[in-house]
């Protein structure tokens, strides 16, 4: 990786003026926030309601990687967010086709009304398949920080659910993935609206337990 080591003044334009480093998020306007624990990155610590980062998780938690929900891409999940249809990853299992009605990209217009395009036949289907993914999937798509793969898998072997892994006491977690990520999921659980994902995964019908 190339390395820095001072500007090149004497190609400097006149008229240049010194980078002003943003102070609020591009997308939601809140206050940028420095993680010094984390590195020197700067954050948007608006975690639940900017848009960006809605899709940006939306888009993990249908990716290979969690759920393997196909038949949708980055620009698919932008118009369902941007349309109010998701606000948050637990949405995701609550669409039908008559709500898919105010996105464009999933419905055409038939001489019967409104009907599903290829793609949103698809993605609804992919979406009904993904209630019955494994739990180490589904713990995955949290996109909880520091979880990958291995401590999903690990995770998924020891909990019989999401909620008994959520309620488990910190010495217990810390035994199956270690004091770090035992920190990152104490934390991510004590936030109620992340709670509230697991709450519509289980009001939808998605398998959110071992059995």
């Amino acid at each position: 990786i190339p390395e820095i080591v001072a500007p090149v003044l004497s190609r400097r334009l006149d008229d240049s003026e010194p980078y002003q480093f943003p102070t609020q998020c591009p997308c939601c306007g809140t206050l940028l926030e420095q993680k010094l624990d984390e590195g020197r990155d700067w954050y948007c610590p608006n975690h639940e309601n900017c848009r960006e980062q809605i899709i940006e998780r939306v888009l993990f938690m249908c990716s290979r990687s969690a759920l393997n929900i196909m038949g949708i891409g980055e620009e698919g999940i932008r118009e369902l967010v941007e349309n109010g249809l998701v606000k948050s990853e637990g949405d995701i299992f609550t669409l039908t086709p008559s709500k898919l009605a105010d996105a464009p990209s999933f419905v055409t217009s038939t001489a019967g009304g409104l009907s599903l395009t290829a793609t949103g036949a698809k993605f609804l289907k992919n979406v009904e398949k993904a209630k019955k993914a494994p739990l180490s999937a589904l713990i995955m798509a949290l996109n909880i920080p520091r979880i990958g793969t291995v401590s999903s898998k690990k995770l998924a072997d020891e909990f019989q659910s999401l909620d008994e892994m959520c309620d488990a006491p910190v010495d217990r977690l810390g035994k199956i993935v270690g004091a770090k990520n035992t920190e990152t999921i104490h934390e991510w659980a004590q936030v109620s609206w992340h709670r509230n994902i697991i709450t519509t995964w289980k009001e939808a019908s998605v398998k959110v337990e071992n059995t």
